[in-house]
C-alpha cells in the first residue's frame, strides 16, 4: 500500500503583532495592507487580526513566539504548546521567567 506524506501548507496564519515583527513594520501598517489586499488576513472569533504569511519567510525570521502566537501558527491551543515546551519538543524554546519563548525555526522545522 502506498503511503502518502501529509501536505504542508505554503502559508501560515499568525497574529498581526507577530506579522509586523517579521515584516519589520507597525501593526497599523499590517492592517492597512490587509485593507488594501496587499496581505491576506481575517479576524478570529475574538476580533484579533490573523495574517497569512509565507511559511518559509516566517521560518527564516529570527523572531520568537509566545505560546499564544505559536498556537496560532500551528493551529493548536496555547496549553498544548506549553506542554510541548515542557516535554522538550522545541529544542531551543526557553522560559525567561515571564513565559515560554519558542523560535520560529523550531515551530516550522
Amino acid at each position: 500500500m502506498l503511503e502518502v506524506a501529509p501536505q504542508v501548507s505554503a502559508a501560515v496564519e499568525l497574529y498581526s503583532a507577530d506579522a509586523a515583527r517579521i515584516l519589520r513594520i507597525t501593526t497599523e501598517a499590517v492592517r492597512s495592507r490587509i485593507e488594501r489586499s496587499a496581505l491576506k488576513g481575517r479576524r478570529d472569533n475574538t476580533g484579533h487580526w490573523l495574517v497569512e504569511l509565507d511559511r518559509e519567510t516566517v521560518r527564516r525570521s529570527e523572531i520568537e513566539f509566545d505560546p499564544r502566537g505559536a498556537a496560532a501558527v500551528l493551529g493548536l491551543r496555547p496549553s498544548t504548546i506549553r506542554k510541548r515546551c515542557l516535554r522538550g519538543q522545541y529544542p531551543h524554546a526557553y522560559n525567561d521567567g515571564a513565559g515560554w519563548r519558542i523560535p520560529a525555526a523550531d515551530l516550522l522545522a
